[in-house]
Parts: C-alpha cells; structure tokens; sequence
C-alpha cells in the first residue's frame, strides 16, 4: 500500500502541473477531466481525458502509411510548441515518453500532446527536472540500467521528437525496424 500511495502522490503531482500547463495552452495539451484514485483494491487507477475522436498519430501512420510533408510539418510545430510549454516551466517538465500513441487530434484534426500515464505507471521514469522527493520506488531492474537519476534532460524529448517524426515519415515503426536489420537484435 506504501508504494500505490507514493504512486499516487506522484501522479497527483504530476497531473496537477500538467493540468495547469494545459490550462496555460488549452491548443497544444490534451485536458485532464477527472482523476480516480479512490478506486475498490485490486483495480488500476483512472485519469479521464478530453475526448479526441480522431485518435492517435499512431493511430493515422497505420492506416495511411508515411505521412506528406505538409503534414509532418504542423505536426511538428504543434508539438515543438507543447515540448516548449513543457520545458519552459519551472521547474521544467520533462515528458519522457514522446511517442505516436502520445498525439492525439481533436474533432477539427488538430494534434494535441497528451501525457503518457500508461509508462509512467509502468515506467518509474523522472517526471520533472529535478525528481520529485515522492517519485514512486522503482523496480531493482530500472535502477541497476541506470534510468533513474535525479535529472532527465529536456533533451530525450527532442530526440523522441525526431525519432516521432522518422517513424511518421517512414509509415511506422515496423518499417524503420525493417530497414535496420540489427535493430531487432
């Protein structure tokens, strides 16, 4: 139970800056309705988002293959400018888990970032730069592969950016991994 309740605190923590970034720029973060964490043992906890009817990126990559270079491009600057809502606060946030499955468009197909509660359950990531004193314990394996420190730099977003962006361009992530034989390995 010491480990739900520190999890807990942590993603409370976390939803509440993400809530007011979102408030900040309602066009680029995906909006958190309600929390559940009052929830019968046994049961995960849940978060309800704003509804975005037209799915993920993940989503559009699968069923339309590669994506038109007019299209990467707003893609792009949308979430350029959230990664820059993000990093700019104070102290700044890191997403850590930037991601096709991660952008969502609205009813008018505008992409909105939203804020990977899947990993971050699963993940015992860093949150923020620096790690909050109530981070959740994390798993004997993540703390021997060395992903957990006490700062992660605003810079794995940038790289999952570009990594976002090749993946959408190339029509998804099987595609990348078949041109890269030893990838797999």
């Amino acid at each position: 139970d010491h480990q739900r309740e520190a999890l807990r605190t942590t993603l409370q923590d976390w939803l509440r800056r993400w809530s007011t970034l979102q408030a900040e720029r309602p066009d680029l973060l995906v909006e958190v309705c309600e929390a559940f964490w009052d929830v019968p043992q046994g049961y995960p906890m849940g978060v309800l988002c704003q509804y975005m009817p037209l799915g993920s990126l993940d989503e559009l990559v699968q069923a339309c293959g590669g994506l038109p270079e007019e299209a990467m491009r707003e893609i792009a600057q949308v979430i350029l400018e959230a990664l820059d809502t993000l990093h700019s606060a104070s102290p700044p946030v890191v997403h850590g888990f930037l991601k096709p499955s991660q952008v969502l468009f609205d009813a008018a197909g505008r992409p909105k970032l939203t804020f990977g509660l899947e990993q971050r359950l699963k993940g015992c990531q860093v949150w923020s730069v620096p790690m909050s004193p109530h981070s959740p314990p994390c798993s004997p394996k993540a703390r021997s592969s060395g992903q957990v420190s006490g700062e992660q730099s605003t810079a794995v977003d940038i790289f999952d950016l570009g990594l976002l962006l090749l993946v959408s361009a190339l029509g998804g992530l099987d595609v990348l991994l078949d041109g890269i034989p030893y990838a797999r390995e």
